[in-house]
């Protein structure tokens, strides 16, 4: 089993007042809609998500991710992530809200991404790289299609 962790840390406006914002990026239904190659999604009680992915085939590699996430707002306007159960992917992260106008709000998304992939030890330096790049790929994809819904500042 070789494990792999990476950082995704992202600061961007968006087109909606700091409670359209929090209330959008708190909603575990809304959440999930802007995930990717998702083979199933389920709400485990009021603040945990249970996700397992679609099979990524990367070269000689085949990875199944699966992970759950509890979400909190462990104040007003920051929202929480952590582990919250087992799962091949761990991820915790912040995303901090901050009114800019009535209608702009700024969100500083930070977060910490774990994956273990089982694949010969051998191969595991030459796949950082790879892995790394697809697991911030698909968080900047996930914060493309947040944007788009809430709208870009005017």
């Amino acid at each position: 089993m070789a494990c792999f962790s990476t950082k995704y840390d992202e600061t961007f406006a968006v087109g909606a007042p700091i409670e359209s914002a929090r209330s959008y990026f708190g909603d575990l239904d809304r959440l999930a809609e802007n995930l990717e190659n998702v083979e199933h999604v389920e709400r485990v009680g009021a603040d945990v998500l249970w996700v397992r992915m679609e099979p990524l085939v990367r070269g000689p590699v085949s990875f199944r991710g699966e992970y759950r996430c509890r979400y909190r707002f462990p104040s007003e306007n920051v929202l929480a992530w952590e582990p919250a159960g087992p799962g091949s992917i761990s991820m915790r992260g912040e995303a901090r809200f901050a009114s800019v106008r009535p209608a702009e709000t700024r969100v500083e998304f930070h977060q910490a991404i774990d994956v273990e992939i089982e694949m010969n030890r051998f191969l595991a330096p030459l796949a950082s790289p790879v892995v790394n790049l697809e697991m911030q790929r698909i968080m900047r994809r996930y914060l493309e299609r947040a944007r788009a819904t809430l709208g870009a500042p005017r």
